[in-house]
């Protein structure tokens, strides 16, 4: 069994790979750890891609192997508004606690979007939910997420 060199499993070194390398090194990781290696696959997701493999430990849980990379973790509200950094449906789970009366009053789904358009327009509740989120959430910076299988 060929060492597996330690760079090739962050990003770009893995991306940079040939498919065969990949193989290989995907390979590599079944073996040192003892894993059945079922396949190889592709996974696409947020305008990206990755070669990988499908593993299977001894006691049947099925995972793949995703290459570390550098991330950027927080929020910066710098200049933005909820809505501009929240999808529709992020941000009506995020300012839905925050709908006065939402327990109990709040019956149907239509109510509930004039409810959190209305929670969205009062600039002290929003103001109250960026704080909620900067006291709770760490600012925006850097991080690295190291493999693991």
């Amino acid at each position: 069994m060929h060492p597996i060199s330690i760079e090739k499993l962050y990003n770009p070194q893995y991306d940079l790979l040939p498919i065969y390398d990949k193989k290989v090194l995907l390979k590599n990781i079944a073996k040192l750890y003892s894993l059945e290696l079922i396949g190889f696959k592709e996974f696409s997701a947020f305008e990206k891609s990755i070669y990988t493999a499908v593993y299977r430990s001894n006691d049947g849980i099925e995972f793949i192997f995703v290459p570390g990379d550098t991330v950027k973790l927080g929020l910066n509200f710098e200049n933005k508004r909820l809505q501009d950094i929240f999808n529709d449906e992020n941000l009506a789970e995020l300012v839905y606690p925050f709908v006065d009366g939402y327990d109990d009053k709040i019956y149907n789904e239509e109510d509930v979007l004039t409810k959190i358009k209305d929670t969205l327009a009062d600039e002290e509740i929003v103001s109250n939910i960026e704080n909620y989120i900067r006291h709770n959430f760490t600012q925006e910076g850097g991080g690295l997420l190291s493999p693991h299988c």
